[in-house]
């Protein structure tokens, strides 16, 4: 269990020493356990679901020639960004409640948020050109009427 901060690792720069060294209350500790259990496999869920969601997605549109339209594509670019998102971030969340240590090193530790940070915003231009596109659709199929 976790109970001392001091073997955390360098992933955790913006700790101070005298953090680092604290002693963890009783209460945390068991809250450190219980999440240690329920969060990994609530992570593990969202893997799994996650990368067959996505990947079912991108199999389907690019396969088909005539599902390829302007808004599947901007979807295709959404379900990419998250399935990569999905792909490089959970596990090294997943890891981070599971064990009381990164195994992996500074430079794996800044690679994997620099990912982060470069996938995280894809997410919200795709989402809202889509939304601009079905917009288009709709005030499309109205004036038609």
């Amino acid at each position: 269990m976790l109970t001392d901060l001091s073997s955390m690792g360098e992933c955790y720069e913006n700790t101070s020493a005298a953090d680092k060294n604290a002693t963890l209350p009783e209460w945390f500790v068991r809250f450190t356990f219980v999440s240690s259990i329920v969060i990994p496999t609530v992570y593990g869920i969202v893997f799994v679901v996650g990368l067959i969601g996505n990947a079912t997605l991108i199999y389907t549109i690019l396969a088909n020639k005539w599902m390829r339209t302007k808004s599947n594509v901007l979807i295709v670019s959404l379900a990419a960004g998250d399935f990569l998102l999905t792909l490089i971030s959970v596990p090294f969340a997943t890891l981070l409640y599971t064990t009381d240590s990164w195994m992996y090193g500074d430079v794996m530790c800044k690679v994997s948020k620099l990912f982060v940070i470069l996938l995280l915003p894809c997410t919200s231009p795709s989402m809202s050109f889509c939304r601009e596109t079905q917009c288009k659709l709709l005030a499309e199929s109205h004036g038609d009427q």
